[in-house]
């Protein structure tokens, strides 16, 4: 779920006049964007697999029942709810099933700040594609496009295209290099020996309501993050290159190894690239895949956490670039389908507990702060955006991202972890961070 907490400047009108507008925002998402009122099923392509199964509607009375039964909408006049236990109390409930999407609407609050956050399956939006949903209603709700009509019954002309439709298959005169690429994936996807990685606190996987712990952790104020910018250029390597390679750091400080044990080791995370067709109003997941595996030889012969972290994020900057110079990485989801199906009962996976770290870059330029309206009577102005995760899994989930010229990095996990561990990790990966500064 991503969640912005807004304030509506000059006169906008009551809480029914927001939800009018949202309303008509989401029946136009409808539209262009069908995948949102999809329904993965068994059984109409494979036996096993599930399919994504629109059914079109027909008259804009039928999208906007959609869209009610899609928004929740709920008055306030109790002060602003502290972020991280709010996020925390939206997700301690499931999507219903066979739902894979909500948005809900709340407010005022004391202050006068209205909060909007969209719920909804990973499957169907994660990360970047769900930060540009927000943008898409935030754009839609102050500029409503009452006057066009919508050609009810065809749009699910619009559905997400997919690769193969957009870009088509391998193309046979690629170089040999790029081949080579699905069989470099397999061989890193392949190896029988896991990721060092921290052991979670408790035994088994929290499945129950409360399963989510949440740490904000750290708010850099502009000066930190300006040092750390600074750096990072002045060393060729970018913000996300830095911490993943701090947080491979910190992993290693946390659940410290042998020298032999050292020499063996290696970190990896899966990361997941945004293909270059994408559209901001075109919700869904289109993504490529991608493995980064960075061998403990790279760093183990620094003797300085600066000298180490800069190692890694040297390395971390050759895997990214190598992957995206291949012409073939918007076909290798596809690729590592056809080497793994996705069949039969999970098999045991040795990096259950493997922890994974996403940047999401700086969210305004994704998310602008300020919306105005084309005629300048209204304006929306977003004060805080917050990112959170269902998950039972036992992967721990770090995000950053820097807004208003403010890096923030939060860590978020299952119960099967201990909170104030989750709490020190995320401090030894900002002290990793700032090694280079």
């Amino acid at each position: 779920m991503v969640m912005t907490n807004f304030y509506l400047e000059r006169h906008f009108g009551s809480l029914e006049a927001i939800e009018e507008r949202l309303l008509a925002a989401l029946i136009r998402l409808r539209y262009y964007s069908p995948l949102v009122a999809a329904q993965p099923q068994k059984g109409i392509h494979d036996n096993e697999l599930r399919s994504w199964v629109y059914t079109p509607v027909f008259d804009n009375q039928a999208a906007a029942s959609w869209a009610r039964k899609v928004l929740t909408v709920k008055a306030s006049t109790k002060q602003l709810p502290d972020a991280e236990s709010h996020v925390c109390d939206i997700l301690s409930q499931p999507l219903p099933p066979n739902e894979i999407f909500q948005v809900h609407l709340i407010g005022p609050h004391q202050d006068g700040q209205f909060t909007l956050f969209t719920y909804k399956s990973h499957a169907l939006a994660e990360g970047q594609s769900a930060i540009d949903l927000l943008a898409t209603l935030s754009d839609w709700i102050i500029n409503p496009d009452a006057g066009v009509d919508l050609t009810w019954g065809e749009e699910w002309h619009n559905l997400l295209p997919g690769t193969n439709v957009t870009l088509g298959r391998e193309k046979e005169k690629w170089d040999m290099e790029s081949s080579e690429t699905p069989a470099e994936i397999k061989r890193k996807n392949g190896t029988g020996k896991a990721s060092h990685l921290r052991e979670p606190i408790h035994d088994g996987c929290a499945l129950n309501s409360r399963s989510l712990l949440m740490h904000f952790g750290h708010n850099e104020n502009e000066t930190t993050t300006s040092r750390l910018v600074q750096a990072t250029r002045s060393e060729g390597i970018s913000i996300t290159h830095l911490f993943e390679a701090a947080h491979a750091i910190a992993t290693y400080t946390i659940e410290p190894l042998s020298a032999e044990e050292l020499a063996e080791s290696h970190v990896r995370y899966f990361p997941s690239i945004k293909a270059p067709y994408d559209k901001r109003e075109l919700v869904g997941n289109v993504n490529t895949a991608f493995t980064q595996i960075i061998p403990a030889k790279v760093h183990c012969d620094k003797t300085t956490v600066r000298d180490r972290v800069l190692a890694i994020a040297q390395e971390v900057k050759n895997n990214y670039r190598a992957f995206i110079a291949n012409p073939q990485h918007p076909l290798m989801e596809a690729t590592l389908i056809k080497l793994y199906p996705l069949r039969g009962p999970l098999g045991v996976d040795i990096n259950a507990n493997t922890g994974e770290i996403l940047g999401l870059g700086i969210i305004d330029n994704k998310l602008p702060l300020v919306w105005r309206s084309s005629d300048g009577h209204h304006t929306i102005r977003i004060n805080d955006v917050h990112l959170g995760l269902r998950q039972c899994n036992k992967r721990p989930m770090v995000h950053l991202w820097t807004l208003e010229g403010k890096l923030r990095i939060q860590i978020q996990a299952s119960d099967v972890w201990d909170e104030s561990y989750l709490a020190r990790f995320l401090d030894e990966v900002i002290k990793c961070a700032l090694s280079i500064c």
